[in-house]
């Protein structure tokens, strides 16, 4: 279970583990909400991306909706509607910081057991449990890719 930032001991958190699981959902859901609402602008820097965790039971669509898209997007992300087909991006998903657009998803390069393959992903406006691309800036067709586009 997922426990809110300001918890920075071992006694606050067992603390924290003493209160009804609703309280701790109330909390947890108003720590996330104030991290999103002060996120500070990516100024093109993918290590300035979080992590966005799953939606699910504590993380709701209803946050990811109202909250991380429009923070995300406020601080830089592109939004879906911007994005150009064939275009390429730098940006974050959990196996690469470029892709390219297709109109649909992004496209980019994997490597998995020593062996490079074109893998897709959804923009994080299209967030459905699985990975996603968070695209923050436009740039060239990258000249050191292994596999053809």
């Amino acid at each position: 279970m997922p426990y809110p930032s300001y918890i920075k001991t071992n006694k606050e958190l067992q603390e924290y583990n003493k209160l009804p699981i609703e309280e701790r959902q109330r909390l947890w859901k108003e720590d996330a909400i104030d991290f999103y609402n002060n996120l500070k602008p990516f100024d093109g820097n993918v290590n300035k991306i979080p992590d966005i965790p799953a939606v699910g039971e504590w993380f709701t669509k209803e946050i990811y909706d109202e909250v991380v898209i429009p923070n995300l997007i406020r601080c830089g992300a592109i939004s879906k509607k911007d994005l150009k087909i064939g275009q390429w991006y730098i940006g974050d998903t959990r196996n690469a910081d470029k892709a390219m657009w297709n109109g649909k998803q992004f496209v980019y390069e994997r490597c998995k057991w020593n062996s490079w393959f074109i893998d897709e992903v959804n923009h994080f406006e299209d967030e459905n449990g699985y990975a996603f691309f968070v695209p923050i800036k436009e740039i060239d067709k990258p000249e050191d890719l292994h596999c053809e586009f």
